[in-house]
């Protein structure tokens, strides 16, 4: 993994999913893959989710696409900037409570309550602080949905706070412009994001100078000029049109930079790189990066990115390395216990009954007549050979790799067996292959078990209900 991307990171817009594994290198990005998918209407509006279920559908399907070619789970999800409240903070002196002042300080520029907010912040200099803010509902629907589709969310990055990392060390304020599809602006000092707003425009980048260059101004003037001291005159522009934004603001005095090119088109990769500008520039993410935590608790939070109190931390440690040895202790023992579960379970059942194959002549009935009048033996009631196409199987894809299900399905096939449907598991989390039989269709267990085994790692799930239109479910896993 020297060369590789150590991860990948993945945007969405109102039209699209996108996803890149890339490394930032001195001369820009090395890009290893790109992936997009176009979403359905009415799935994103504004860059807010509004259909979480096709907005699941679609990324579960963007996944088994693409996960051959991203090559791992593990992703830096950025959050749009309309998500988000971004803000810097300042002290003389660092507070007693620096959570609840912090809190304080920004609740009354708020977009929304306070009390729906999760606020993370870190320290960026001595006594000024990143502060960034978004619903918690927000932080809960994405951490559901990308844990639910098999992703390892190793962060979730409000957009904007990845520019200063393009930028690199910058003394003096500036303002950057990054287009895309929308144009973000971020206005940034002493490497701080005080202040993001995303424009949308409604005609070409190059028809639109006067819109854009107003826009630049406002910010500038509204938002800088009451914290800034010299004059704000350094603009970077990233992404698609730079070179026509680069002249926009030239033409209007201020010094402008293009940031590393986004914008060629590659044959061999297929896209045009400047619609992944964002996803690109997410690259960049490291431990120094302002990002939310993956929520699923039900209360709102207050992130300190800065070291806690110990003592807190270590009780976190050591609750979280309990639980690991219990899962795991109980994974290792569970075959042992299940087995005797099992052994405890046929003693109180009738006797199994052998099925009579060629190798196993029957055994006439006269052979071992009944003790009891009322009832047959065990060995009087012979069961005729199984026929595997009897049972109707469904198989369901719950590894994650594309065409898993399909290649199941011909090898069952080839094996006798009725596959009736396929299609995908509720996640993509299974380890092992996972295997559910109607207690009244148990008697295929066996031979089932051992065909599987030719290629799979199995477990036996909880029986199906009756009421369930397959006798079978096979949900395949990763190994």
């Amino acid at each position: 993994m020297l060369f590789k991307s150590r991860f990948i990171t993945l945007t969405f817009t109102d039209s699209a999913i996108k996803a890149v594994s890339a490394r930032p290198t001195s001369k820009g990005f090395k890009i290893y893959a790109l992936a997009k998918k176009n979403l359905p209407p009415s799935t994103v509006f504004n860059g807010t989710i509004i259909n979480a279920d096709l907005f699941r559908e679609s990324l579960k399907s963007f996944f088994l696409e693409n996960f051959n070619r991203l090559k791992t789970r593990d992703l830096v999800l950025g959050l749009n900037e309309q998500e988000v409240f971004l803000a810097g903070v300042s002290f003389d002196k660092k507070p007693s409570n620096l959570s609840a002042t912090i809190k304080e300080k920004i609740t009354p520029r708020l977009p929304f309550d306070s009390k729906i907010a999760a606020i993370t912040y870190c320290e960026m200099a001595s006594h000024v602080y990143q502060v960034a803010v978004t619903k918690s509902d927000t932080l809960r629907l994405v951490s559901s949905i990308f844990r639910d589709v098999g992703f390892n969310l190793k962060a979730i990055v409000p957009i904007p706070l990845i520019f200063p990392k393009l930028v690199g060390k910058q003394t003096t304020p500036y303002l950057i412009v990054s287009s895309e599809e929308d144009l973000i602006y971020a206005l940034i000092i002493k490497n701080t994001v005080i202040f993001s707003s995303t424009t949308i425009i409604n005609n070409r980048v190059v028809d639109s100078e006067k819109e854009i260059v107003a826009t630049a101004r406002e910010i500038i003037q509204v938002e800088y000029e009451r914290v800034g001291q010299e004059p704000l005159k350094t603009i970077f522009v990233y992404g698609k049109s730079t070179e026509f934004l680069k002249s926009f603001f030239s033409n209007q005095k201020f010094d402008a930079q293009i940031l590393a090119s986004a914008q060629d088109t590659s044959s061999k990769i297929g896209y045009d790189l400047g619609d992944f500008a964002n996803t690109i520039a997410l690259s960049h993410y490291d431990s120094s990066v302002l990002a939310f935590p993956k929520l699923d608790a039900s209360k709102n939070v207050v992130v300190n990115r800065q070291p806690g109190k110990k003592s807190r931390s270590v009780f976190v440690y050591l609750i979280i390395l309990l639980l690991v040895i219990l899962a795991f202790s109980t994974f290792l023992l569970w075959p042992k216990v299940k087995e005797i579960l099992n052994r405890s379970g046929q003693q109180t059942k009738t006797p199994s009954v052998k099925v009579a194959t060629e190798s196993s002549p029957k055994k006439s009935k006269e052979a071992t007549p009944s003790t009891n009048k009322g009832e047959a033996s065990p060995s009087a009631q012979q069961a005729p050979a199984i026929n595997k196409k009897d049972f109707t199987v469904q198989v369901l894809n719950g590894s994650g790799t594309a065409g898993a299900a399909g290649t199941a399905r011909d090898f069952l096939v080839n094996k006798g067996y009725n596959v009736v449907n396929i299609g995908n598991a509720a996640n993509f989390n299974f380890k092992t292959a996972q295997v559910q039989i109607k207690n009244s269709r148990s008697q295929i267990s066996n031979l089932l078990t051992k065909d599987l085994q030719e290629r799979y790692a199995i477990n036996i799930g909880s029986p199906l209900g009756e009421e369930n239109q397959y006798d079978i479910i096979i949900t395949l896993g990763g190994e």
